[in-house]
């Protein structure tokens, strides 16, 4: 209200929740991957615990591609992708051996020209960014996990941060998987 008593203007408080929704949502598929420790007996079932894991996570995680290394001549073997997605897991269509060699992720952001178009998840429009995340047991790799971002957030920090926990937890449930063995 103005002097004279008149509406001027309205204030409206906005608490901006975005974030921790997010942060939640993506907690929840850290715990989700963590409550499997322990349960797979050999690691073709920790990679299908981490596969179920994964494809409940789609609003942040559309795609997966899991591969462990072997010794064929591509050096790496599919172990768990996302639903009616295979086609795009060709191991050829994802730099693994380097973030492997690096020992450090790798973004790819040319995913159509790549890899062709990945399930969107959550979202109306497929991913455009992915990372390709090296996996160890104590310092030998073991084979790497390909993740695309969701188009609708941008692969952030946070958001990298979060796909490498994933990453670690995946070779954790491999490693347990392992050792059990």
């Amino acid at each position: 209200h103005d002097d004279d008593g008149s509406v001027r203007g309205v204030f409206t408080a906005v608490t901006e929740t975005t974030e921790r929704v997010i942060g939640a949502r993506r907690l929840a598929v850290l715990q989700d991957l963590g409550a499997q420790a322990g349960a797979a007996r050999t690691v073709e079932e920790a990679c299908g615990l981490v596969s179920e894991a994964l494809g409940r996570a789609q609003a942040d995680v559309p795609y997966f591609a899991l591969y462990l290394r072997d010794d064929s001549a591509a050096g790496f073997r599919l172990n768990g992708v996302t639903p009616a997605a295979a086609a795009a897991a060709q191991t050829s269509a994802w730099p693994l051996a380097e973030a492997v060699q690096e020992s450090r992720p790798l973004v790819v952001d040319d995913l159509a020209g790549r890899v062709g178009q990945l399930p969107a998840g959550s979202w109306p429009e497929p991913p455009a960014e992915a990372m390709v995340l090296p996996m160890f047991a104590a310092a030998e790799p073991i084979g790497a996990l390909a993740v695309a971002a969701s188009a609708g957030h941008r692969l952030d920090a946070d958001y990298r941060t979060f796909m490498g926990l994933v990453a670690r937890q995946t070779a954790s449930l491999i490693n347990g998987a392992s050792a059990y063995r």
